[in-house]
């Protein structure tokens, strides 16, 4: 039901009381909210602008992963709107692959202000380790319809749904088969979605100037104008 209550559904599945949660910092508040809700200890890592808004690799390794359940992932970032690559998520997969643990990317703004598509799944070693969630709610305009996905290995999916099946009965089918018909979309739809995107975020941009903000015009994602980064 939208990536947001996957969250909550992931962190039920496989966070137990005491278990370490990697955060970003700063990143989507709910990870941490979820993790307090579950019992599970809050370690955020720091995104600087400096190291491109990525983790720094070494300095995890460097630290105790010994109690991490779970490290959360975000990109394209919100609130920075920086993608990620596939050199990031390899490294990432062998980081969660060597200290066994959890790596989840919650990537519902892959599809806004963005044509280079990348899934963490797409690297190898992710299915083995990592889980994927993504959402219709703003890729296609259907927020108020909370229809979203969770992409990984089957016994992940099926812990999760554990939980899920317990919480409630499922979407509307109609919906369902809605939001199946939308991920059909040409590119050209998503083009013309962009368009308009990209008019509001030009507006945005013209204020940030007469605000004397700094701004990257290199972001992608959703990005209203309070969550644009500023300085």
């Amino acid at each position: 039901m939208g990536s947001k209550e996957g969250i909550m559904h992931i962190s039920m599945a496989f966070v137990n009381p005491g278990d370490e949660v990697l955060v970003p910092n700063p990143g989507y508040p709910t990870y941490s909210s979820v993790t307090n809700l579950v019992s599970g200890k809050v370690r955020y890592y720091d995104l600087e602008e400096e190291k491109g808004w990525f983790p720094d690799i070494q300095k995890l390794e460097d630290c105790d992963l010994g109690r991490v359940k779970v490290m959360w992932i975000n990109y394209p970032h919100m609130p920075t709107g920086k993608r990620g690559s596939a050199e990031l998520f390899e490294k990432l997969v062998a980081l969660a692959l060597k200290h066994g643990f959890l790596l989840c990317n919650d990537n519902p703004y892959s599809f806004i202000l963005n044509n280079e598509y990348l899934s963490l799944l797409s690297v190898d070693g992710a299915k083995d380790t990592a889980l994927e969630l993504n959402s219709l709610s703003k890729s296609h305009n259907m927020a108020g319809w909370r229809i979203g996905m969770a992409g990984g290995h089957r016994d992940y999916i099926t812990s999760i749904l554990k939980v899920k099946s317990n919480m409630d009965s499922g979407m509307f089918r109609a919906l369902q088969a809605a939001a199946a018909e939308a991920l059909g979309n040409p590119p050209s739809w998503y083009d013309s979605v962009n368009s308009v995107y990209t008019r509001r975020r030009r507006t945005v941009e013209e204020i940030m100037e007469i605000l004397k903000c700094r701004f990257d015009k290199t972001q992608t994602g959703y990005l209203s104008g309070d969550e644009y980064l500023m300085r």
